[in-house]
């Protein structure tokens, strides 16, 4: 299975509902440098994937995402806000942490490729 074709695939299927956006992460003129995902409701914000590309990592761009997440659910009248990442993934949780979050509970994921 090709990974990058399963996260495309993943990618177009997940913005098939209006509750959904999908953003480009540009860093210093870099318009290339990230993906973010999330989805919402009446009053909550999830970030479902979010991700820098290795030439934008370590300068502080996913911890901007977060916040810029953390802000676009404040403007539209959110008022919680959560980050899926798995237990084992330190190098996302400690931007997240750094913007503020706290672990809260852990799940384990299971993908199915067609």
């Amino acid at each position: 299975v090709e990974l990058v074709a399963a996260y495309q695939e993943w990618a177009r299927t997940f913005l098939d509902r209006p509750e959904r956006r999908a953003f480009r992460v540009e860093i210093a003129g870099d318009d290339n440098a990230g993906l973010c995902m999330f989805e919402w409701d009446d009053t909550h914000l999830e970030s479902i994937l979010a991700g820098m590309r290795p030439r934008a990592r370590g300068v502080g761009g996913y911890q901007d995402v977060l916040r810029c997440q953390a802000n676009w659910a404040v403007q539209h009248g959110l008022t919680s806000m959560g980050v899926l990442t798995q237990v084992w993934n330190i190098s996302a949780m400690k931007p997240m942490i750094r913007a503020g979050f706290e672990p809260d509970y852990a799940v384990s994921t299971l993908h199915i490729m067609r």
